[in-house]
């Protein structure tokens, strides 16, 4: 974020019942009253066995602030944001992943989203 970091613990992980598309989301480390949200979607590899490298075909993150009610960035696909499971095991529903790209702040100032990790646990 600018030079700056976010992080969180994750609260929920939502998963679509094609297993094609999933959520997740929690507030971050920075204030009780922020939290980020990451959508993605795997319709060319549907999360449904064992796999590495599964790239979303689409993937957008949000990080919102509850006191001004507003996006501190957003960041779709169409600011080139990317996320990659790097490992997933259907039997436990355990990720360990990527993500990265560009997102808009607030202010429409363009920054770059860098070496972002995320570890979740995804319904088996």
């Amino acid at each position: 974020m600018g030079g700056g970091y976010v992080s969180g613990k994750i609260r929920g992980t939502v998963i679509s019942n094609d297993r094609e598309a999933m959520t997740f989301f929690g507030p971050t480390g920075c204030t009780r009253d922020s939290g980020l949200i990451i959508n993605a979607y795997f319709t060319e590899t549907p999360l449904k066995s064992d796999g590495t490298t599964i790239q979303a075909t689409w993937s957008s993150a949000i990080y919102y602030d509850n006191i001004g009610n507003t996006h501190v960035f957003e960041s779709l696909p169409e600011n080139d944001f990317w996320l990659i499971i790097d490992v997933y095991e259907r039997n436990t529903g355990k990720a360990q992943g990527r993500l990265g790209g560009k997102a808009k702040m607030l202010n429409g100032e363009m920054i770059p989203i860098e070496g972002g990790r995320f570890n979740i646990r995804i319904k088996p």
